[in-house]
């Protein structure tokens, strides 16, 4: 599965893809990638904090408009 969207924010473009399948990677690759790139690093923590944020005052906004 891909799917790929081009998202405008402001006067630039944002490109995000996500893929899915089966998990080809071995289990040492798993936990080498795991330590290089750490999910719970600043930078992912405040992205997932301003979507959710967003989400919740788009969804303030639909109920205040309805």
């Amino acid at each position: 599965m891909n799917l790929r969207l081009s998202i405008p924010f402001f006067k630039k473009r944002f490109y995000l893809t996500i893929v899915g399948g089966p998990e080809q990677r071995t289990h040492t690759r798993l936990k080498e990638e795991r330590h290089t790139h750490p999910i719970r690093s600043v930078v992912n923590i405040l992205f997932a904090v301003g979507v959710v944020g967003g989400a919740a005052v788009l969804m303030l906004l639909n109920v205040n408009s309805g």
